[in-house]
């Protein structure tokens, strides 16, 4: 649980400093969200909070396609010990000014997950 609080944490922090540092965010590039997204990941597995390196059974797989829409990030899991996705930006998302961004994450033999809704400032 320790793990998770300061990956939650520290995805927060990174969100609040790219709002801060950018002051607007296009729907059109979301490349910077992304882009923090992942540097909170890659400080994750110098901590020891996401892994890389682990394989999965079957039914982690299915599961994950489940998640995903029927992609296969088992692979990325593996190599990196991460995914970050984030959805297509739809009408509704740019009435709301949100994006929903979730990161898949491997700790150990454990699949782990984390989603939020970043609001964007259009």
């Amino acid at each position: 649980m320790l793990f998770r609080s300061w990956l939650v944490d520290a995805l927060q922090v990174a969100q609040a400093g790219l709002s801060g540092s950018v002051k607007k965010l296009a729907f059109t590039d979301l490349s910077p969200l992304k882009a923090v997204l992942i540097d909170v990941c890659n400080r994750g597995i110098i901590n020891g909070v996401i892994q890389a390196g682990n394989t999965f059974s079957a039914d982690q797989i299915a599961k994950l396609k489940e998640q995903t829409g029927g992609k296969d990030i088992s692979s990325n899991l593996t190599q990196s010990g991460f995914y970050v996705q984030i959805d297509t930006i739809t009408v509704e998302n740019r009435i709301g000014r949100y994006v929903r961004d979730r990161i898949w994450y491997s700790n150990g033999s454990a699949i782990n997950t984390i989603s939020t809704n970043t609001t964007l400032v259009i």
